[in-house]
């Protein structure tokens, strides 16, 4: 049951072939339980269709929930296009072939046999999402076949102007024909072989996220978590899909965030059948999370505090806190002093640091996060005393507001701002206390606006929670943290 909490809302769906069997029985279902609307949209997760969801979302065309491959929603949460702590996993599927009805039915019971019936076949088709993709740029070329292939291969448009795979099956116009299994268990006119070996399933996904630009998000997470609900797995199941296994949730820093999230992945390609779920919201949320038994890790940017003694903390690595500016402004460093009197007001005008004449405009973060907190610590500050500014919450919204206005400031995790000002972004790092403001500062100790961040849990890790964890601090993931432009814990002990 949904509780009525909001107005009836139209909540615009947009989704992929694959979970849209699932979805025509369960959004009805969501429809009668909370009186919201659902105004769908059809389309490929990826590919060069027009109608390629990520093609309607850069044209503008509203939606408030997505439901698509996995991978391709996680290049849209890259993109800034979803809500990254949004993305719900909604069900698990597998790559199907099929004959036309009547036609014997090949071998592809083992890799080989399976290579041997591709070879053998005088054609094939594939949709032009994400398993036709995987198909014919991958798969083949993995098999050796890749040459072969190319010649007898057809990519299908799907759905809404074109049509299923099956369909051209039906017709007699390809011999075989390839798609994710619930768009094909069902179709007429064609008879499902099976599911081509593990060994070569790419492991796909669907996901469920809410946009940016969503004008009903309450109504559209209502949505995702009504679809990852218990009461929804029969329904997945019936159409020909996994409901996705019990994940361990992972919550808190939005600084950890994109790294733990690299971090899961990987650690799910390398032990298949486990499910990661992580998602931000800060590290105060990361605590509470923890604590009220909603997550089974927080991630945390700072020392536990006096009264999380209780908790246990597992290092993970070592970032700084970077006081930003925008480029073109001729600032290079501040001291203690300076920084302390301009977050409290008393430095009003950027004249008085010896820069151009303009009123500084603060964005400061909100309370319970991990960068103010450690910069009050430092500075000795209350909250209280933080002069009038911009509030803001996520690392990239700091430097956004800092690139678009030359006389902003604001304080970031400072990993995260070089990446953004190696990649382009109108900002700059200020050195503090006359060191520079950078990676290899924190690395040799000498910036002083570094912290921990650190992996935390209610009691002495076991089972799936120790492997992960003992994984995100391993040498594997050294270049996921040098990526993200964090020190490894090992090598901040040296």
């Amino acid at each position: 049951m949904i509780a009525h909490a909001a107005p009836a809302a139209d909540v615009h769906v947009m989704i992929s072939a694959g979970f849209y069997g699932a979805y025509s029985e369960l959004g009805p279902a969501f429809e009668r339980a909370s009186g919201h609307r659902l105004v769908t949209t059809r389309g490929p997760s990826m590919g060069d269709s027009p109608e390629a969801i990520p093609a309607r979302l850069a044209r503008g065309e509203m939606a408030d929930v997505v439901i698509l491959d996995g991978g391709a929603a996680d290049e849209l949460g890259k993109r800034g296009v979803v809500r990254p702590e949004s993305k719900v996993e909604l069900a698990r599927s597998q790559i199907g072939m099929v004959v036309r009805a009547g036609a014997a039915k090949p071998d592809i019971g083992s890799v080989e046999a399976f290579k041997s019936t591709l070879l053998a076949a005088k054609s094939i088709a594939y949709s032009d999402s994400g398993s036709g993709t995987y198909l014919s740029s991958t798969l083949f070329a993995k098999l050796g076949i890749a040459d072969q292939m190319a010649g007898k291969s057809r990519k299908v448009r799907g759905p809404p102007s074109g049509e299923p795979v099956a369909a051209v099956v039906a017709r007699g116009e390809a011999e075989l024909g390839f798609q994710q299994i619930p768009e094909l268990i069902r179709a007429p006119g064609v008879t499902f072989v099976g599911a081509i070996p593990a060994e070569l399933q790419p492991g796909f996904s669907f996901t469920g996220a809410v946009t940016t630009t969503s004008r009903q998000p309450e109504a559209a997470g209502a949505l995702i978590r009504f679809l990852a609900s218990a009461g929804a797995a029969p329904t997945i199941a019936k159409a020909g899909l996994t409901p996705p296994p019990k994940p361990l949730v992972v919550t808190g820093s939005s600084t950890i965030y994109p790294l733990m999230s690299d971090i899961a992945r990987r650690f799910e390609r390398l032990n298949p059948g486990t499910r990661i779920d992580v998602r931000s919201g800060g590290s105060a949320k990361g605590i509470a999370d923890l604590r009220g038994a909603l997550s089974d890790i927080a991630m945390v940017s700072r020392q536990l505090a006096g009264n999380e003694r209780d908790l246990f903390a597992f290092s993970l690595c070592r970032d700084g806190a970077a006081i930003v500016v925008h480029r073109s402004n001729p600032l290079k460093e501040l001291s203690s002093r300076q920084l302390s009197e301009l977050l409290t007001g008393k430095t009003s005008d950027w004249k008085q640091l010896g820069a151009r004449p303009g009123a500084i405009k603060l964005a400061w973060r909100t309370e319970g996060q991990a960068i103010p907190e450690l910069l009050l610590q430092h500075l000795k500050l209350k909250p209280g005393q933080i002069r009038s500014h911009s509030t803001i919450f996520e690392n990239a919204d700091a430097i956004r507001f800092v690139a678009g206005d030359r006389n902003a400031i604001t304080v970031a995790a400072l990993g995260v701002a070089e990446r953004s000002a190696k990649s382009g972004a109108a900002i700059k790092l200020l050195a503090y206390q006359g060191v520079p403001a950078s990676t290899a500062a924190v690395r040799d100790h000498t910036y002083s606006l570094s912290r921990p961040l650190i992996l935390v849990t209610r009691g002495i890790p076991a089972g799936l929670q120790k492997q992960l964890i003992d994984y995100a601090v391993s040498e594997a993931v050294t270049d996921l943290h040098e990526k993200h432009g964090f020190v490894p814990y090992q090598e901040a002990l040296r």
